[in-house]
């Protein structure tokens, strides 16, 4: 799936206005207050004490939980299209 329009445009406005540690940040928000955060992914890097680094990438999905009702009817199909995706 290609990136949510919105999301970038999000993050260049945000980007346009800070530097370093504080953009990562901001893009880490706005991608978990996108609207498309079950359908796209996020690309988080982790970095050890001794230099070490390694990208992941992450492709959230919403608890499965009853007691979520916003998601639960939502996450088979949510599910399967991650399959899916990871799949290609």
């Amino acid at each position: 799936m290609p990136p949510d329009p919105d999301l970038r445009r999000q993050f260049r406005a945000l980007a346009a206005h800070t530097d370093g540690i504080d953009t990562a940040l901001y893009a880490k928000d706005a991608f978990w207050a996108s609207a498309s955060r079950f359908r796209a992914h996020i690309t988080v890097g982790l970095h050890t004490e001794t230099g070490t680094a390694h990208c992941f990438k992450r492709y959230p999905l919403p608890p499965p939980s009853p007691l979520n009702q916003t998601w639960f009817k939502r996450f088979p199909a949510l599910r399967d299209a991650r399959l899916r995706q990871l799949q290609r």
